[in-house]
């Protein structure tokens, strides 16, 4: 069918995919996606695994589209996470970190020995940090933004994060309150994101350079700082990226 489609004028194919679609029971989607025009993923890390399985198509774009939230969006009914403020109050202090695994270069951080981190994804094979928590499940906007509000920073520098995600931890950081740590790059795939020592701080991705900050202010203090800026929405940037891959693939054809 998606072979039919695509021969047809005018038309694209196209594929959203979130969480571990590929061992869905009683369906081959290699045959499937290796017909699509282009295919969004979830996260980075499913992109790049993606790429080394070989799953897509050379010719099909690949980009990182993460799913829409609403006020509980994808939330899971995980009774590990029933009681957040509880996790929350024994991990405090702690970074939050938007990632779906741990960045290799925190897990080789042996100065960062003691620091919290609270994972938003899975624990890493044969990995020994004993200072991290996995929630190891997607939770919805008004989780994040509890977690968020009740950290020391969001921690992001060391991530390779899409502009769309990034958009979406600017909001929820405007929200909240919350610091940000980020890398140069970060700020340049999307101007506003963090202001540094205002809303934030823009470090280098080299655990020195947050190993400093940890040792010149130890509590990631910053005087108050209101943003006067209009936050993107990310419903809107996430059509706007859609529409961007549906024109860019038609001129393809």
């Amino acid at each position: 069918f998606a072979g039919l489609v695509q021969s047809l004028p005018n038309s694209v194919v196209a594929a959203s995919i979130y969480g571990s679609v590929m061992s869905t029971k009683g369906f081959s989607w290699k045959p499937f996606l290796h017909f699509c025009d282009f295919v969004t993923l979830g996260t980075r890390e499913s992109l790049m695994s993606f790429k080394r399985r070989g799953i897509i198509s050379p010719t099909s774009m690949m980009e990182v589209l993460p799913p829409l939230l609403g006020e509980e969006g994808m939330d899971i009914q995980n009774p590990n996470l029933a009681d957040l403020p509880r996790l929350a109050e024994a991990l405090y202090p702690y970074f939050l970190v938007f990632s779906d695994r741990l960045p290799s270069a925190l897990k080789r951080a042996e100065a960062l020995s003691t620091q919290k981190l609270l994972i938003l994804g899975f624990r890493n094979k044969n990995m020994s940090f004993p200072h991290c928590y996995f929630l190891g499940e997607r939770l919805g906007r008004k989780k994040l933004e509890f977690l968020a509000e009740k950290s020391k920073a969001i921690l992001i520098a060391f991530d390779e994060l899409s502009v769309l995600e990034l958009i979406r931890i600017q909001n929820i950081a405007a929200q909240t309150g919350t610091h940000l740590i980020v890398n140069p790059r970060q700020v340049e795939l999307c101007p506003g994101l963090c202001i540094h020592k205002k809303s934030g701080w823009i470090i280098e991705p080299e655990i020195e350079n947050l190993r400093q900050l940890l040792t010149e202010n130890t509590r990631l203090t910053l005087p108050p700082f209101k943003k006067n800026l209009f936050l993107p929405n990310p419903v809107d940037s996430t059509m706007n990226e859609l529409n961007r891959l549906y024109i860019k693939a038609l001129g393809q054809k």
